[in-house]
């Protein structure tokens, strides 16, 4: 499947086509972080569902959530400040970016490299 976009930096209805790929994936689950274990974890029906450990759940009618929880001490090499879904998202970019076998140099320092992001939710402190 072919997209059609406009060229970067071309004038508008200068068309170029693009085949997206997908060169890795990372994945911050409640089942598995990291794709092998999420798979591996899927395969085995294996759920992620647990009492919630990240908040008060007192006065809630549901007390069971899939919460990302292994992933501990990685969460802490993201920057002060960022909300735990951002430091998710990063952490989850970092795995894509090792199962792709690519490193920071492999990018031109003044080009956006493209992502694309899934979540269940956004963060509870937003």
């Amino acid at each position: 499947m072919n997209n059609i976009v406009h060229a970067g930096g071309g004038r508008p209805g200068t068309l170029m086509r693009h085949t997206p790929v997908i060169t890795g994936i990372g994945i911050a689950a409640p089942n598995g972080l990291g794709l092998s274990r999420f798979w591996k974890n899927t395969l085995q029906k294996k759920s992620g569902v647990r009492s919630v450990s990240l908040f008060n759940t007192e006065g809630l009618p549901c007390r069971i959530a899939g919460e990302v929880s292994e992933l501990g001490e990685k969460e802490s090499t993201s920057p002060a400040g960022l909300t735990r879904a951002t430091r998710l998202t990063l952490h989850a970019a970092r795995l894509a970016l090792m199962d792709a076998r690519l490193a920071r140099e492999h990018f031109p320092e003044d080009e956006p490299v493209p992502v694309i992001i899934g979540t269940s939710t956004g963060s509870p402190e937003n």
